[in-house]
């Protein structure tokens, strides 16, 4: 297909299926003063319910990671508007939720602190949206856009308010902010989230919580956490997504099932939301799949 608009990117996004669009990907980049505009309106478009058709959701795939690649503000509110639809998060982002999420909200991120704390407090949101959006509050903090004692109190606010008051990988997040941020002074809360079992002990125990905030404290500069856990902007569309598995031909019988799921995955049938394989009697995503 010969691409050379736009929209004839945006077709191909739609209906590329397990074939990488790497032409579309590349004109819209070396297009982005046309393209950016009608990129932001089909992201806007999608999170609103404007239009939620299964080729603009395909598409919206591709077009909220060069948003991020490209720094686009103004994506921001409809990314957040998009993610905190737990069922639409899942249709458009699936496996990315867990791989890129993090990085597509500190590169959208337009300023506007209340809205990332919406979507950290959001409780219909997916947890691991959630946490997502908490390790983008630890860039954004770590790089001086939220002042740090804002975030310590916000931190402790947090603890004795958000929801829900059960276990939940959200949970994991605050204290993955706490360690990351090196915020010796929250181990008591830390402890405590894990006695009462709001943070499972598949996840984080407290032995984890300690070796990742000791990694914090050891460095000098006070990266090597927010580094260890790879949260930082999102920088390259081709080659992060290229390299997914379920780009290689043959790969998937259904390739848009597969189409967002980043590594080999013998489990293919088993859905994020499904029971998980092995008997826990949890959801895949928050078990197995981790």
């Amino acid at each position: 297909m010969l691409i050379s608009s736009v929209d004839d990117a945006i077709v191909e996004f739609g209906t590329c299926g397990s074939k990488f669009p790497h032409q579309s990907i590349r004109w819209a980049l070396d297009h982005w003063h046309e393209a950016a505009p009608r990129l932001i309106r089909l992201l806007e478009d999608c999170a609103s319910g404007v239009d939620r058709s299964e080729t603009t959701k395909r598409a919206v795939f591709f077009v909220a990671h060069l948003l991020a690649e490209k720094r686009e503000t103004q994506a921001f509110g409809a990314l957040c508007l998009l993610v905190e639809n737990q069922d639409l998060c899942e249709d458009v982002l699936s496996g990315a939720i867990t791989e890129t999420l993090k990085a597509l909200l500190v590169s959208t991120w337009d300023g506007d602190a209340a809205r990332l704390k919406h979507l950290i407090e959001a409780d219909a949101a997916d947890e691991f949206v959630r946490a997502a959006a908490l390790d983008a509050l630890t860039y954004l903090t770590k790089t001086e856009a939220f002042r740090d004692d804002e975030t310590r109190a916000y931190l402790v606010h947090l603890a004795g308010t958000m929801q829900p008051r059960s276990a939940s990988f959200v949970w994991t997040g605050w204290a993955g902010v706490a360690a990351n941020l090196g915020y010796a002074d929250l181990r008591e809360k830390v402890a405590a989230l894990v006695e009462c079992g709001f943070i499972e002990p598949m996840h984080m125990n407290l032995g984890d919580f300690d070796i990742q905030l000791q990694r914090t404290l050891d460095d000098p500069t006070g990266w090597a956490g927010i580094e260890f856990d790879r949260i930082g902007p999102f920088t390259d569309t081709i080659g992060t997504l290229s390299t997914w598995a379920s780009f290689a031909e043959r790969t998937r019988s259904d390739p848009w099932s597969a189409r967002s799921m980043p590594h080999v995955d013998p489990l293919r049938k088993v859905g994020r939301n499904d029971p998980c394989p092995c008997g826990s009697g949890k959801k895949y995503k928050k078990c197995c799949l981790q």
